[in-house]
């Protein structure tokens, strides 16, 4: 595999594993679909971030 079809992979596997955490929680329960809002947004700030220091700029945490 070349380095972004594995950087692809090990976004689908994180992603997958994020959604079998929070399955258990059930689709109907509202603290469960804010929860996946949180981490859905938190996974895009987090690609930014990765963009962002491809690009030789730093990013304080």
């Amino acid at each position: 595999m070349s380095e972004e079809e594995q950087e692809r992979w090990e976004e689908i596997k994180q992603t997958f594993q994020k959604h079998q955490q929070l399955k258990g929680l059930g689709e109907n329960n509202q603290m469960a679909q804010l929860v996946m809002e949180m981490q859905s947004l938190s996974d895009g700030l987090e690609g930014i971030k990765k963009a962002i220091a491809k690009d030789g700029i730093v990013v304080e945490e």
